[in-house]
């Protein structure tokens, strides 16, 4: 929906005017669609839902985890989950919004389980996990190309 909702500080920084003016539109129309602050993150929130296709391999698969958390949008959507800032409800939106991504992202490693890329005993949940984490540290802190070097 409103690509433009992302903002680059979540919650008290996010701007009704702002974000009309991204979109080059009135701002009486966005809160038309979007009554509010929290509606508008939502539908913004709702176009990053994502089934993480299978690319074939278990490095292409996190390349696309990688890719869809150092998109302007999912880094948005990382720092509203964990930042002090945030306003309550949108926090809360991108908590949910996260902890709703959990099952596509393991469904990474029952795919490369089944091509013979995943050992039997590596816990799915753990190793997945970690290694989003490393993805999101390279992304919001180190502020670098999670797939590079």
């Amino acid at each position: 929906m409103p690509a433009t909702a992302s903002p680059r500080t979540p919650g008290s920084r996010l701007s009704v005017d702002r974000v009309a003016q991204r979109a080059e539109v009135n701002k009486t129309g966005v809160c038309w669609h979007w009554p509010t602050k929290e509606a508008l993150v939502a539908a913004a929130m709702d176009g990053l839902r994502t089934d993480f296709a299978d690319t074939g391999t278990l490095r292409g698969d996190l390349h696309a985890v990688a890719a869809l958390l150092s998109r302007p949008e999912g880094t948005a959507l990382a720092r509203a989950a964990i930042s002090a800032e945030a306003v309550g409800d949108i926090a809360a939106l991108a908590a949910q919004q996260i902890s709703e991504q959990a099952s596509p992202v393991l469904a990474i490693a029952e795919r490369a389980r089944a091509r013979g890329e995943w050992r039997e005993d590596a816990d799915p949940q753990q190793v997945i996990f970690t290694l989003v984490g490393a993805i999101m540290h390279r992304v919001l802190l180190e502020h670098s190309d999670p797939t590079g070097p």
